[in-house]
């Protein structure tokens, strides 16, 4: 297994070639004093953010200036990580964290022999995780 990134808000994991398990350690930011909707902020383009650490999922941005909410509401502070263009923050409440696994095509499948020791590997990875 090779460590591709562990950050405070997420660790990536390169379980073999076409495998990834995506652990994502961070939660919404609440927003609920300013608005009922959720708040989403678009056009995270190369100008208004940049990958938030390399070997990160590229959706994991950081925002690079301020970006005002729907007509000035609230702004979104520079620095503000997004997450599928929502911003987060770290959490260490590991209950809520969220486990991916990532496959390109038909990478995790095979014979019981090689499929079984792969999930224990995954397994004991997140239960590592979970228990730091």
């Amino acid at each position: 297994m090779e460590t591709l990134a562990e950050t405070e808000y997420q660790n990536v994991y390169r379980i073999k070639d076409g495998v990834l398990l995506i652990i994502n350690k961070f939660v919404n930011i609440d927003y609920s004093q300013y608005t009922d909707n959720y708040v989403f902020v678009f056009n995270t383009n190369r100008r208004n953010s940049k990958q938030y650490h390399i070997g990160c999922q590229p959706c994991l941005k950081e925002l690079k200036r301020d970006y005002p909410y729907q007509d000035d509401k609230f702004v979104i502070p520079q620095g503000t990580v997004v997450y599928n263009d929502r911003p987060v923050i770290p959490t260490m409440d590991r209950s809520l964290w969220n486990f991916q696994l990532k496959t390109t095509g038909e990478s995790l499948s095979g014979k019981d022999n090689e499929i079984i020791p792969l999930l224990n590997e995954i397994r004991m990875k997140i239960i590592e995780n979970i228990n730091e």
